[in-house]
């Protein structure tokens, strides 16, 4: 336009008041192209609509049925826990008539060599922690069955702290599952250093 350059005929739009014509003509062309659009041109096919939503439909309840059954499938049910039925009350007589008694099985010197401590201690022990603790005290359970008593839980926790066993390692001998001595132990590390700590720092 008149040989100059875009910006110097833009400049010159401006200056002489001829840009708002051209813009406004150039609004009114697009808005008209737009809104021209007949809209029988796109007919909407109801059939189709539903033939195609009726396909999505079945993907989406197959895909939800396949899951469900990898599910099913990679699942294992829970198997119940085996009851062991132990004599607590037999094998706590046991231990007494062995260790305990006024004429016993086993001597003093054979308890200190078996549990790594003399006996007079270890029944301090036991009298201290059966009145510090109610963990440590004689039970029934909901079948009125007599529980473990605390001799035996001591004299099983004493037993694995000196050889370093596996936790069922006096189940035969003592009748306490493993799960019942890893619930112990710790209770008797933790009564032990309650009780006790402050006399050796006393000392």
């Amino acid at each position: 336009m008149f040989g100059v350059r875009p910006f110097h005929q833009l400049n010159f739009l401006f200056k002489w008041g001829l840009i708002l014509p051209l813009l406004y003509q150039y609004q009114k062309s697009h808005i008209t192209k737009k809104t021209s659009t007949d809209p029988s041109e796109f007919p909407f096919d109801i059939k189709a609509y539903k033939r195609q939503s009726g396909i999505e439909d079945r993907y989406i309840v197959n895909r939800f049925r396949e899951q469900r059954n990898q599910i099913e499938e990679g699942y294992t049910p829970r198997v119940k826990r085996k009851y062991l039925n132990r004599d607590h009350a037999a094998a706590n007589q046991r231990l007494i008539d062995d260790y305990f008694a006024n004429q016993p099985t086993y001597d003093d010197a054979m308890f200190r060599r078996r549990f790594r401590i003399r006996k007079h201690v270890f029944l301090r022990i036991v009298g201290d922690l059966s009145s510090n603790d109610n963990y440590f005290t004689q039970r029934v359970d909901a079948a009125k069955k007599e529980g473990i008593s605390p001799l035996a839980k001591c004299s099983m926790a004493v037993r694995i702290l000196a050889y370093g066993v596996a936790a069922d390692a006096v189940d035969e001998y003592i009748k306490i599952g493993g799960t019942a001595t890893l619930e112990c132990l710790p209770r008797f590390c933790k009564g032990i250093i309650q009780l006790y700590q402050p006399v050796i720092f006393d000392v």
